[in-house]
């Protein structure tokens, strides 16, 4: 295409079309320098349409210097809620050792007190069997007739 800004006036749309661009954003600029638009049929001088191209172009590399600045922003936002979550994580699975290991300590001492209870139990069994199998044989003893002891001399029975 050929450079139409070589000596002769343009219409703010005929730049903004060549540029790729809304005319407003001609209009805006070209007001920005002290060119007189008022809209898009306004024709620009040469020299000034040099002028909108070079501020054109200073703008555009602003904009990608605040993309890029957003962009590492955004970045920076993510890398820090990631870790932000990394540490919940890490918390909530310190919580959740912490849980199990109370849980496994109950659980431990729920089966001493348990074991014993038994070992309690089966010694007052055993003491209940004792004391029963005394009282029997003490039962036993005064119901049976006495026996002689040897030293005791024995009555001799009736003859016959």
């Amino acid at each position: 295409m050929p450079d139409k800004s070589a000596g002769k006036k343009q219409r703010v749309y005929e730049i903004a079309k060549e540029l790729g661009i809304s005319s407003e954003v001609i209009q805006k600029i070209a007001k920005t320098l002290g060119v007189d638009v008022k809209n898009h049929m306004s024709t620009i001088a040469a020299e000034d349409v040099d002028k909108v191209r070079a501020e054109l172009g200073r703008e555009k590399a602003a904009a990608r210097v605040e993309v890029v600045r957003q962009q590492e922003k955004e970045a920076a936002r993510l890398r820090e809620e990631r870790k932000r979550q990394e540490e919940a994580q890490a918390a909530a699975a310190a919580q959740r050792a912490a849980m199990e290991r109370a849980a496994a300590e109950r659980a431990a001492a729920e089966r001493a007190a348990h074991e014993r209870a038994m070992a309690e139990r089966a010694a007052a069994e055993a003491a209940a069997a004792a004391a029963a199998a005394a009282s029997a044989a003490a039962t036993a003893a005064a119901a049976a007739p006495p026996t002689p002891t040897p030293e005791a001399p024995v009555a001799a029975a009736p003859a016959a």
